[in-house]
């Protein structure tokens, strides 16, 4: 029953979430960004640039791979050996799923609708991967599945959690890197991927 009602949610989750980004990318988007960039202040740009570090995944694997190594060669605890690696394969994975999507979907970033007017999608485009690379946000995906690690070993604090991984999220927006289309499915990827493998390795975790 349990596992029904999370497939349900996902599925639920999912497609309010690409209703909301298609809604977004023809009557969000473009105004809100506008309006960012209109009336942004150095201070608040200097506090997102700050709160957007939370998505950066080179941290976390940094994290990751120091706890792997206190664990195996000094603690030597295997049980939280085998958790910290499963967290590194929810990490690697989500984040190359992510980043192969960015490319295949190949939707041009807020910079170029502001220099050059693009709002537009090539996908495919691996010639230049950072200006085609705006969908789904990645450091939106990282927070999200830290989150969802987070929430699976500490439960308690899992508002924080959400809340610290939407605030990083929406300084995406802020700093003019992403649309907010673009995080809303960055969300999606940072969610529902790593919950499909929890449920698929549960036994195992």
């Amino acid at each position: 029953m349990k596992t029904k009602k999370t497939n349900n949610f996902l599925i639920s989750y999912i497609l309010v979430s690409i209703l909301f980004a298609i809604i977004s990318y023809f009557y969000i988007d473009i105004q809100l960004n506008t309006v960012i960039e209109n009336n942004i202040t150095d201070n608040v740009k200097y506090i997102a640039e700050i709160i957007t570090d939370i998505g950066n995944g080179k941290y976390y694997y940094t994290i990751l791979i120091l706890l792997i190594l206190y664990f195996y060669l000094i603690n030597k605890n295997k049980n939280l050996l085998r958790k910290v690696n499963f967290s590194l394969l929810l990490m690697l994975s989500t984040n190359i799923i992510t980043y192969i999507s960015k490319f295949v979907i190949g939707r041009s970033r807020p910079h170029m609708y502001l220099s050059q007017e693009k709002y537009e999608f090539i996908p495919f485009n691996f010639n230049n991967s950072y200006d085609y690379a705006s969908m789904p946000s990645g450091h939106t995906q990282t927070s999200f599945t830290v989150a969802v690690i987070l929430c699976t070993f500490f439960p308690k604090y899992k508002y924080l959690f959400i809340i610290i991984a939407i605030s990083s999220s929406l300084s995406r927006v802020v700093l003019s890197a992403h649309w907010l289309s673009d995080i809303i499915i960055g969300a999606v990827f940072g969610i529902t991927i790593p919950i499909l493998i929890i449920k698929k390795y549960k036994d195992k975790f």
